[in-house]
């Protein structure tokens, strides 16, 4: 649920089955239409994460783990980008948000 902190309105409510723990990792677009929170998923060795889109669709996006002190992945404040890496690669994602 995402309520107005200023109004206590509920602006949206998101309904995506949750197939595990949500890791503190979360990205939202400035204009808080593109909501990114991540899971670890332990039994293929990757971070999914779940890109939340402004209609309400989702999609998952599943990203090797890394050792390092690289962000595993960041979403751009426009919400229209991925950039995901780790020590010998950085990956860039373009979003289809429109």
């Amino acid at each position: 649920l995402i309520f107005d902190l200023e109004t206590g309105v509920l602006e949206r409510e998101i309904e995506v089955f949750w197939d595990s723990n949500i890791e503190y990792e979360a990205y939202i677009s400035n204009d808080g239409a593109v909501i990114m929170v991540r899971r670890k998923d332990y039994i293929n060795n990757t971070n999914r994460y779940i890109v939340i889109f402004p209609d309400g669709s989702y999609k998952y996006i599943d990203i090797p783990f890394s050792g390092s002190n690289f962000p595993t992945c960041i979403m751009s404040p426009d919400g229209r980008f991925i950039l995901a890496g780790a020590e010998d690669r950085v990956n860039l994602y373009k979003l289809d948000i429109d």
